[in-house]
């Protein structure tokens, strides 16, 4: 709890300073950091990127992010980083359908430790549980979002992708 609130300080100190310099040149520098295997450098410089830049890449940045996490063996800690990017990027159909991605294809189980859900393989001795449904019915909702967000800017074919990925959701 205390990382998600210094989390949230950081993302207000980011956000009132404006926008990330550089974005092209962070994602690289972040790319070039995961390809060594430096996936703690890596996540903080998406993090930087999804709390200080809204554009089409940073669906992206949050995959990246998120595959950092997992390397690094924090799963717990990635519905933290999807809803944090969700709620800021409300209007950005990538956030939204990548945000469904994760909810769909990450790992359905976890522990409750303390009353709140852990994703993932933990060793916190509480009760172990499927979130199965949870993500399922997450994912739809992200998903539509994501088509009512794209409205007339998204592509046929992006449109498409979308709506496939929630008919999978459906049948999930």
């Amino acid at each position: 709890m205390m990382n998600w609130i210094l989390g949230m300080v950081l993302a207000g100190v980011v956000l009132a300073e404006g926008a990330v310099e550089n974005p092209k040149g962070q994602r690289e520098k972040a790319q070039a950091m995961q390809k060594a295997g430096n996936w703690k450098d890596a996540l903080e410089v998406y993090r930087g990127l999804l709390t200080g830049v809204d554009d089409e890449k940073s669906g992206q940045d949050l995959a990246k992010a998120v595959d950092s996490l997992n390397q690094l063996g924090q799963v717990p800690e990635t519905d933290q980083l999807v809803e944090g990017a969700v709620a800021g990027h409300p209007e950005n159909w990538r956030v939204l359908e990548q945000a469904a991605n994760n909810y769909q294809g990450g790992p359905h189980w976890g522990q409750i430790l303390d009353g709140e859900f852990q994703r993932g393989d933990n060793q916190g001795g509480g009760t172990w549980t499927q979130s199965s449904d949870r993500d399922r019915v997450r994912a739809m909702q992200l998903y539509l979002l994501a088509l009512e967000k794209g409205g007339e800017g998204m592509k046929d074919g992006e449109r498409a992708q979308v709506m496939e990925r929630l008919v999978s959701a459906l049948t999930m």
